[in-house]
């Protein structure tokens, strides 16, 4: 008999043989579709433990965190999760517990988007060849560079190619496969500058009192974007505050603003198709469940939202 064995017992079972760490309270945070994220309270001190899943969508990773983390923490730099611990044969992370609050993008303050601004560019601007050579002198093997048809390869191709197998709706699909074409032809050959990219902005934000943190680190790859298309798409930021981010982010790394906003209408399109893709997966995924007539939904929506995208630029 094949009895796998539950994240919960695996974590206990680490934290049993871990020095500071026997007699641990542990409890939930969330279980998410690639990993389950568990609140660790011992000695007074708390810390955040993420068990990855055997197997992961989309480039999530808790090996690369681990890895970012890691590294990030020798470089002082402080407004990310520190690091303490990653066991890479059982896929668990430990980091320190931040005690802040979580921030909606859509409603994050001028200064707070500011302060984002310039903690977004000091993670952009981290030297590649330093982590690989942090990654040599600690035996660690580092992330791959992820070129632009990788990426979408990765949230467009392979996504699509599941979605075929199982997607009810045939008007969907040949909705998608000639946009996807598309946007295959028009980034072949694509470059840019080679940084770390945090993977999943969203609404990935935790203050506490004064100080903004990063946290969720789970796609974090090294590829060419600011992130800026993701944060407009994703994080339903107001027209007047993402006008700010961008000018802060163009501030602070001295790119032109031109230069950004035709970045963002470049990534946009590709963006909203795969957004499309993802939905039109997750309703074959969760075809005759209560969830089908959500990602349903979800699918028509962003099909809508693309074509109203397209019509805008044109």
């Amino acid at each position: 008999m094949n009895l796998q064995i539950s994240p919960l017992d695996k974590l206990n079972g680490f934290l049993e043989r871990l020095d500071g760490f026997k007699k641990s309270k542990v409890s939930l945070i969330k279980s998410g579709h690639n990993r389950e994220i568990f609140l660790i309270e011992v000695a007074k001190k708390k810390y955040v433990a993420y068990v990855g899943h055997h197997k992961n969508d989309g480039g999530s990773s808790v090996k690369n965190e681990a890895l970012v983390l890691s590294f990030l923490g020798s470089k002082g730099i402080d407004f990310v999760p520190k690091f303490v611990h990653y066991s890479n044969q059982l896929n668990i992370l430990i980091v320190v517990f931040i005690p802040g609050k979580h921030i909606d993008f859509k409603s994050i303050s001028d200064q707070d988007v500011y302060i984002f601004a310039k903690q977004l560019v000091l993670f952009h601007q981290i030297s590649i060849k330093e982590f690989n050579t942090f990654c040599k002198e600690n035996n660690l093997t580092s992330i791959k560079s992820r070129s632009e048809i990788a990426s979408l390869k990765l949230f467009g191709s392979n996504r699509f190619s599941q979605a075929k197998k199982t997607c009810p709706a045939r008007d969907v699909l040949t909705w998608i496969e000639p946009r996807l074409l598309e946007n295959i032809e028009n980034v072949k050959g694509k470059k840019g500058i080679n940084h770390l990219i945090w993977g999943d902005i969203g609404n990935n934000l935790l203050k506490d009192k004064k100080k903004l943190f990063f946290i969720d680190f789970e796609f974090v790859a090294i590829g060419y974007s600011s992130e800026l298309t993701y944060i407009k798409i994703h994080s339903h930021l107001k027209n007047n505050s993402f006008k700010r981010l961008v000018k802060a982010y163009a501030n602070y790394s001295e790119i032109l603003e031109e230069n950004l906003y035709s970045e963002i209408a470049y990534e946009e399109r590709i963006i909203r198709l795969n957004d499309v893709i993802w939905a039109a997966m997750k309703w074959g995924e969760y075809k005759n469940t209560k969830y089908e007539n959500k990602y349903k939904k979800l699918t028509y929506l962003r099909m809508k939202l693309f074509e109203k995208y397209c019509s805008k630029k044109d």
